[in-house]
């Protein structure tokens, strides 16, 4: 019977126990579930709602035409029952089901791309008069 140092022994134990992970790490890595794809904005024309959460009767509807290359998105909102009645320019980007815009006007729409890419909810907030609130657009 041959004796071996205990280091020897170690290392023998630790690459049987390491071929023996490999396997099914990797394994269990082939079978990690796949993130969605990203909707994205779609260009076009969207109509929907907004309400202050700050002046309790302010709201209406909104419509918006938005353009998009790449991560930017320009195009245009109205906010209908605001003070601030006609078309705004707008730019901001797009990060997957995300979408910022600004207007120069101090309106800034932050929301989320529905997974079929049809509907934006969010928040607003505007600087002067200044509000926060939400809205909800759709395509079409």
């Amino acid at each position: 019977m041959q004796i071996q140092p205990k280091h020897q022994k170690f290392r023998r134990t630790m690459a049987a126990v390491a071929l023996a992970v490999l396997p099914a790490s990797a394994l269990m890595a082939s079978c990690a579930p796949t993130p969605p794809p990203c909707p994205g904005l779609k260009d076009g024309a969207w109509t929907g709602t907004w309400d202050s959460e700050v002046f309790p009767i302010a709201g209406g509807g909104i419509t918006a035409v938005t353009s998009t290359s790449g991560s930017a998105v320009t195009g245009t909102v109205q906010l209908q029952g605001s003070v601030l009645t006609d078309p705004m320019p707008i730019d901001g980007t797009v990060a997957c089901d995300r979408v910022e815009v600004t207007s120069p006007y101090g309106i800034t729409l932050t929301g989320r791309i529905s997974a079929d890419g049809e509907s934006v909810s969010g928040t607003y907030e505007s600087t002067s008069p200044a509000d926060t609130g939400s809205f909800t657009i759709t395509a079409g």
